[in-house]
C-alpha cells in the first residue's frame, strides 16, 4: 500500500479521536445520524507535522452527506478546500475484525467523491483537529462505476478545477491504498471505537489532490476515471439554505 495504514502509532490515536467523536454523537442523540466514514489527514505533510504515521479516519453523519443536485452554500469570511476522493459503498454488513476477503466482497460500488473541508481556524493542534470533525464541511456523492467494477488506483486518472484555478492532477503520494485494503483500515478502527460498518454505508477513501480553495459563486468540476464527472455549484450562504458541515 502507499501509506502506513495500520500502525501502532496510528492505531491508538485514530481509535480515541473516534471514540470522543461517537460518544459526542450519543450525548447529541446523533449515533443513528451516522452513514458512513472518512479517511482523513492522509496527506504525509500534514502527518508528519502532527507526529502521526499514517492517516485518522472520523465518521460521516446524515447532516453533511448529500448529492448533486443542490448547490452548496459557502458563507462569506470562511475558508472552504475542496478534495476529490473516490468513496466505496457497502453492500453487506462487515463482520468484526474482517478479512481482506471479506472487504473486497462487501464492496458494492466505487464512485467519485467531492469533499468540502472548512478550514477557517486555520491549522490547529491534533486534539482540536479531531474535536472539529477534521474540517469536514460536507461531501458531495456522485458517479461510480458499473456494479462490481473495483478498479485499481493505479487506473485512476483525476481532472479537477475550481473556478479559474489551473486544473489539479492527482497527487500519488496522497493515494491511500487500494479500495479493500482501505475498507479494512476503517472497519477494524471502527470496530475498535465499537461501531461496525454496515450495509449502505459510505466511505470516503480519502483526497487525491491537494487541498484546493474555494469560495461560493465559483464551480466544481471533478473528472475521475473510470467513474464520470462531477459538477457542483456554490452559492453564499444568504443565498439559499445554508449546508452545515461537522456536527457544529
Amino acid at each position: 500500500m502507499p501509506q502506513d495504514l495500520y500502525t501502532p502509532k496510528t492505531v491508538p490515536v485514530a481509535e480515541t479521536a473516534l471514540r470522543s467523536r461517537i460518544d459526542l454523537l450519543r450525548c447529541r442523540a446523533q449515533l443513528a445520524e451516522i452513514v458512513g466514514w472518512k479517511v482523513a489527514l492522509n496527506s504525509p505533510a500534514v502527518q508528519r507535522h502532527l507526529g502521526l504515521s499514517g492517516p485518522l479516519i472520523d465518521c460521516l453523519t446524515q447532516a453533511t452527506v448529500r448529492s448533486q443536485e443542490e448547490p452548496i452554500s459557502l458563507a462569506p469570511g470562511r475558508q472552504y478546500l475542496v478534495e476529490a476522493e473516490p468513496f466505496l459503498t457497502l453492500a453487506c454488513d462487515l463482520p468484526l475484525n474482517p478479512s481482506l476477503r471479506d472487504c473486497h466482497d462487501a464492496i458494492g460500488q466505487v464512485g467519485l467523491a467531492i469533499e468540502i473541508l472548512d478550514f477557517t481556524p486555520g491549522p490547529l493542534p491534533l486534539e482540536s483537529i479531531l474535536a472539529n470533525n477534521t474540517y469536514h464541511y460536507a461531501a458531495i456523492l456522485g458517479p461510480t462505476a458499473a456494479p462490481g467494477a473495483i478498479p485499481t488506483t493505479d487506473e485512476l486518472t483525476l481532472c479537477l478545477r475550481v473556478g479559474n484555478l489551473a486544473e489539479r492532477l492527482i497527487d500519488h503520494s496522497l493515494v491511500v491504498g487500494e479500495f479493500p485494503d482501505v475498507l479494512i483500515f476503517v472497519a477494524r478502527l471502527a470496530d475498535g471505537a465499537g461501531r461496525r460498518l454496515l450495509k449502505d454505508d459510505v466511505v470516503l477513501c480519502g483526497s487525491l489532490n491537494s487541498a484546493t480553495p474555494v469560495k461560493a459563486g465559483e464551480t466544481i468540476s471533478a473528472q475521475l476515471d473510470p467513474f464520470g464527472t462531477l459538477c457542483l455549484a456554490t452559492i453564499p450562504v444568504d443565498a439559499g439554505p445554508p449546508r452545515h458541515g461537522g456536527t457544529q
